[in-house]
This record gives structure tokens, sequence and C-alpha cells, in this order.
């Protein structure tokens, strides 16, 4: 298995910017395993396969596109917020 994007942003859509504290995105392992720090709040999450991006500008870039189909998150400060994701083809 590649590495799949893990996109989070804000469930808010008036904080969706490509350089918001509220928007970020990781590579998972070729296990589909992530970590990502967050301030408290409401987020999206959505994994997509490796191929979907050539590199990490281009991702952030399309956050707006792939927001469809992610999974709601709520994370509380100092805590660890566990999502089960399914990896979702483009």
């Amino acid at each position: 298995m590649k590495a799949p994007w893990v996109l989070v942003w804000s469930a808010d859509p008036r904080l969706w910017q490509t350089w918001g504290t509220t928007t970020d995105l990781a590579q998972g392992d070729t296990m589909g395993r992530f970590s990502l720090s967050a301030l408290p709040g409401g987020y999206v999450v959505r994994a997509v396969p490796q191929e979907t991006f050539q590199q990490w500008s281009s991702a952030r870039e399309q956050l707006h596109r792939l927001s469809p189909g992610g999974v709601r998150v709520d994370v509380k400060e100092r805590e660890t917020a566990r999502v089960t994701l399914t990896l979702q083809e483009q």
C-alpha cells in the first residue's frame, strides 16, 4: 500500500484557508497511520490515495474540491481524537 494523503480542515467553511491554523495535511505511513496536532474545534478529515497529489502544496490548494465525503471529528483541549478513515478514490 502506498502512503495516503490525510487532509484536515475546519468543519466551519468560513475558516477554509490553505494557510490557516485549522487547515492541515499529513501523509500517512504505508499502514495508513498518521498524526497531527490541532487546535480545539470541529474538523473534517479525509484520506485520498498518494497519487492524488504530486506534492504537499498541491494538496492544500485542492481542499475545497475535496471537502465532500470527509469524516467529522471534534477535538477538545488536551485530548487525543482518533478517527478511522476509508481511502477514497478521486
